[in-house]
């Protein structure tokens, strides 16, 4: 199907709420005066949402013309909705007027319930119209199952399963597991900005969100959209044999008392912020068993458990990578808080955790690893220095991103 089949058939809509240009996949300017004879809509639980962003008067033009619409509502639906003002209220007097067009299904405080509610359903829609619970991969089993039910899907959800950099080097991933009974079927998509979204929304996603539409035959080239810079230079350094993973060890297991504490966890993906690191520079490194963060004078060549952060119990939980020498902590430290790795930390995960397995380490730390040395190792283009780069090259590009941050 081609781009101007899609727009006329189901284009993706532009109007006014809140005083700000939001896109939205519910295309009430088309959807209302098709042909369709059938829709379905999923809201969730803030209740009536995929109802509530569509102009009243299209929804009155439509039933009007004796469409029939099947709606998956929490079953706390008109409690949520009681009270509201405006168009939403409107709505609610709509879905009373034409119960006898309208069948609304309603789901358990239970998201999980939505899927069953759809498997029980035997109807075929023209045009489903997705904003499901973005709840782990709850919104794809929904979408997996809505696409066996509908001639069309279009759906708004969170798309960092399409664009994980480490996707191949998974075991198990989303992107593998819905290949076939949802990114095969997919015909158009847009990423949506994550500062725009979370302002339009008027509250804070920590991951990107995107729309796609859907139909029976696909035919989108989907895999373009796990393209990008990031993951070009990312498979390039994932590509080199002579790299290994380093051992990581809780404090309390440690024989060595020349380590590098370091964070798994590195929290949620922030638009605004820096996003994960695998460094824990309160402490930098250890030697000798004390602390070498000297621009830190009240840490500064202490013990362990005496520069442990006030919301951390015990230093004993904290994973660490130890050595033999001084030498080789302090050369593991830099490479860690190098410009290159680090930028390779922030992107690789879309969901805080860090991933040491699917980030690329040096054979070894008898080097005193810079930048320099890291863009040589591992063959980046366009290295100077460390604030300027050869135009067009991959250093620029791993400056200009990391320049915030910096």
């Amino acid at each position: 199907m081609n781009e101007e089949k899609i727009k006329k058939l189901y284009p993706f809509q532009y109007y006014t709420f809140k005083n700000v240009s939001v896109i939205k996949p519910y295309l009430t300017k088309y959807m209302f005066k098709t042909e369709h004879e059938n829709e379905l809509y999923i809201g969730n639980i803030n209740g009536l949402l995929t109802m509530g962003e569509m102009l009243p008067i299209k929804m009155l033009n439509y039933f009007k013309a004796n469409k029939k619409a099947t709606f998956i509502l929490p079953e706390n639906y008109k409690e949520t909705i009681d009270g509201l003002s405006g168009f939403r209220e409107q709505i609610l007097k709509i879905i009373n007027f034409f119960s006898k067009q309208i069948s609304i299904f309603t789901y358990k405080a239970d998201n999980s319930d939505i899927i069953n509610k759809i498997k029980e359903t035997d109807m075929t829609f023209d045009v489903a119209i997705m904003n499901p619970p973005y709840d782990g991969s709850l919104h794809l089993k929904i979408l997996e199952e809505v696409i066996k039910h509908s001639n069309i899907v279009t759906n708004i959800s969170p798309i960092r399963w399409l664009q994980d950099p480490i996707v191949e080097y998974k075991k198990n991933s989303d992107y593998a597991k819905y290949e076939e009974s949802i990114l095969k079927h997919m015909i158009n998509f847009i990423e949506l900005d994550q500062a725009y979204t979370n302002d339009c929304f008027g509250i804070q996603f920590n991951t990107k969100i995107g729309i796609s539409v859907y139909d029976k035959t696909g035919g989108y080239d989907y895999k373009k959209i796990h393209e990008s810079e990031f993951n070009e230079i990312y498979k390039k350094c994932m590509s080199k044999k002579e790299r290994i993973t380093p051992n990581i060890k809780l404090y309390k297991n440690l024989n060595s008392k020349n380590f590098v504490p370091v964070c798994l966890l590195g929290g949620h993906v922030d638009v605004n912020g820096y996003g994960v690191r695998f460094t824990r520079n309160r402490y930098k490194y250890f030697i000798d068993g004390k602390c070498q963060n000297s621009e830190r004078p009240e840490l500064y060549n202490k013990e362990p458990n005496e520069v442990k952060s006030y919301n951390l119990k015990t230093f004993d939980t904290v994973p660490c990578v130890e050595f033999d020498t001084a030498e080789e902590t302090k050369n593991f430290y830099n490479y860690i808080n190098s410009i290159c790795f680090q930028y390779l930390t922030r992107g690789h995960t879309q969901d805080g955790n860090i991933y040491p397995k699917l980030l690329p380490f040096p054979i070894d730390y008898t080097n005193n690893w810079n930048d320099k040395l890291v863009c040589e190792y591992f063959n980046i283009t366009g290295y100077i220095d460390n604030e300027h780069a050869v135009p067009n090259s991959e250093w620029e590009i791993i400056l200009n991103t990391m320049k915030p941050f910096l």
